[in-house]
């Protein structure tokens, strides 16, 4: 725990828990207290904590061990400068076959070596970890040179609390806070989006659950999908640092890489719902060659114009009313009259 900048105080009937005191401007005007450094340069900052959102399946967790190999090594980092200083993985979710595999195939791709203490991986896979647990554990090692803890996925730590729920969730990250208090790390909680498209949201209102995983943590990184395939659009918010423009990343299995040639603002837009145009000329050839009986001319068109059902009935309808195709009067069949038709295409 950190003792050099505030002195700890135990209150009244509270054993173990304490609070720092209060100072007076007089006494906080001459602390010597200088900015904590950066572990990302402008985005992560020691001592910290920080929560990553994305969709399902929008790589972040390759993403975050893309950062925990560019931490270790002192690279970049979805083009922004890294410290170099050790990391913590807390593994909520990846067997350690999984999570080893993943770790040499970004250092491959990065072409760098990782110094042997330079990652610590800790698997919790099938165990029942509360965050108390988590802080007591990490303090208690002393790791040296700490930057940063990725505890992957946060939702794994919930335990019974409401992810929808506010004080559920300040009581969860004001735990694992803790944790950045004591080692002077930065904290970061790989998070997931709500389901549905998120482009209609601010940055801050993606992430699924409760308001307070956006408004809680110090820098909010998000990986929203791009209107360009395998592409994102990196956005943060961000406490303590000043305010970062946003960037596409593409997505080049295992990692990610800037694209300064896509505008960032373009977020994959949710299907309109637009319905399909089809041609009624096309739909009445099927009957070219002989007469189809209703079910047969719709399962035609289901293979050739790839046409739903409805829709071949209210197409199949218009052309009969139309006098585009004829119905027979004495047989369920179709088929089309000598003169040419014209083509009178209907939204489906």
């Amino acid at each position: 725990m950190r003792t050099d900048l505030v002195e700890y105080i135990a209150l009244p009937g509270e054993g173990a828990f304490v609070l720092p005191p209060w100072r007076t401007w007089g006494e906080l005007d001459v602390l010597d207290l200088p900015t904590p450094p950066s572990v990302v340069d402008g985005l992560l900052r020691r001592g910290e904590v920080g929560v990553f959102g994305g969709a399902s399946k929008s790589f972040k967790s390759w993403a975050g061990l893309d950062l925990a190999v560019a931490v270790a090594c002192g690279r970049e980092w979805m083009g922004r400068q890294c410290v170099t200083g050790r990391v913590l993985i807390v593994n909520l979710e990846l067997p350690e076959w999984a999570i080893r595999k993943r770790i040499r195939e970004i250092a491959s791709a990065r072409g760098v070596r990782i110094e042997p203490d330079a990652i610590v991986v800790w698997t919790l896979r099938g165990h029942m970890a509360s965050p108390e647990q988590l802080r007591e554990r990490i303090a208690a090692e002393k790791l040296d040179n700490l930057a940063l803890v990725i505890v992957d996925p946060v939702y794994r730590l919930l335990a019974g609390r409401d992810e929808n729920h506010a004080a559920d969730i300040n009581d969860l990250l004001g735990k694992i806070a803790g944790i950045a208090l004591d080692t002077d790390a930065h904290v970061l909680l790989p998070a997931h989006f709500a389901k549905g498209n998120a482009s209609g949201k601010d940055a801050q209102d993606r992430v699924s659950g409760s308001g307070v995983f956006a408004r809680f943590p110090d820098s909010l990184v998000t990986l929203t999908r791009h209107e360009q395939d395998e592409c994102f659009s990196l956005e943060s918010v961000l406490r303590t640092f000043p305010p970062s423009p946003a960037i596409v990343v593409r997505w080049k299995h295992p990692v990610f890489i800037v694209d300064g040639s896509l505008d960032p603002t373009r977020l994959k837009q949710p299907d309109t719902g637009r319905r399909q145009q089809y041609d009624s000329v096309k739909l009445a050839d099927l009957l070219r060659a002989t007469p189809l009986s209703s079910l047969e001319w719709q399962k035609a068109a289901a293979d050739a114009l790839g046409m739903p059902r409805k829709t071949f009935i209210d197409y199949r309808d218009r052309l009969v009313n139309q006098r585009g195709v004829i119905k027979s009067a004495t047989s369920d069949s179709y088929y089309i009259p000598q003169e040419p038709l014209h083509e009178t295409s209907v939204s489906s």
